[in-house]
């Protein structure tokens, strides 16, 4: 058995983190060909150990680096997981060593380039469960966004989606804090395409994932913030570098072109659909596999 520390620690009875990021990872640790044993925090390891993964908050704990890093650099290997910190402010340079593979959520090229594993951001971990509970939908929405408008580009997006039928918006006042979460994902599942924009510092959010797992097409904006945290050179290509291909989805460059695109979407539908599909059970199919092969890579 593995030990897997939550080193910002939990209070879940299971020791683990249930963040709407953290899912993926979550379901890479239960089907990896491996027995983790889950520790909250670093005082639960056994003074025995020598080695774990370790799951690292990184934005909750950008005030903690240095105690985080002496636990782990008293372990002679690790595979160390750094998510939640789409603000860059862990600094995860600090994170290199000998025996030691390193994944980051949400990557900044130019900063991240190292890592040996670039994580997208996840769905919730009740989105599969509102999923099965609202079940199956007639596709009568060509689009959908329900989410904050809180910066400039996605007051472009809305602007745009303002002026368009036979669809579904909803702006939410702050973030979690829209229609209820049954309904959110009854609009999903009504939905052929969701506009993605990016979110507060990285063209990611947790809704590029929600429409896949939902079954829909996300049009994803692949520009840089400018709010972006400084150090990176590139500013588009982000989806290309995190997944390590071209996206098998639609990116947007500017919401002006969202009709066009869209209009090209459902002419393809559900083709389209079905590829994406098949990408996103293969994609997440990938983690469990790459946690093995790095924890067989480093014991």
């Amino acid at each position: 058995m593995i030990n897997c520390v939550w080193s910002e620690e939990s209070l879940s009875a299971d020791n683990r983190s249930w963040y709407a990021i953290a899912t993926l990872v979550n379901n890479a640790l239960d089907l990896a060909e491996v027995g983790f044993v889950h520790r909250n925090g670093f005082k639960q390891m056994p003074n025995d150990a020598d080695g774990a993964v370790v799951i690292i908050h990184g934005e909750h704990q950008a005030t903690q680096v240095q105690p985080v890093i002496d636990h782990i650099n008293r372990m002679r290997w690790s595979v160390v997981i750094v998510i939640g910190d789409e603000g860059a402010r862990f600094p995860v340079d600090r994170l290199q060593g000998g025996r030691r593979k390193v994944w980051v959520q949400m990557p900044v090229p130019g900063r991240h380039d190292w890592v040996d594993r670039r994580l997208i951001c996840s769905y919730p971990h009740d989105c599969q469960s509102y999923l099965k509970l609202v079940g199956p939908q007639e596709r009568d929405l060509n689009w959908s966004f329900a989410g904050q408008v809180n910066h400039q580009w996605r007051r472009e997006c809305v602007q745009v989606l303002r002026g368009m039928t036979n669809g579904y918006l909803f702006e939410s006042p702050t973030f979690w804090n829209g229609i209820p979460r049954e309904n959110y994902y009854r609009v999903m599942l009504r939905s052929k395409v969701v506009a993605c924009p990016a979110g507060s510092c990285t063209p990611d959010t947790i809704r590029v994932a929600e429409a896949l797992e939902a079954g829909c097409v996300p049009i994803v904006e692949d520009r840089w913030p400018p709010f972006y945290p400084q150090g990176s050179k590139v500013k588009t290509g982000y989806w290309k570098y995190v997944l390590g291909e071209d996206p098998p989805f639609p990116l947007i460059y500017d919401w002006r072109e969202f009709p066009g695109m869209l209009a090209q979407e459902i002419a393809k539908w559900p083709v389209n659909a079905v590829r994406l599909s098949n990408w996103w059970s293969e994609y997440k199919a990938k983690w469990p596999r790459f946690l093995k092969e790095d924890i067989d890579a480093v014991r």
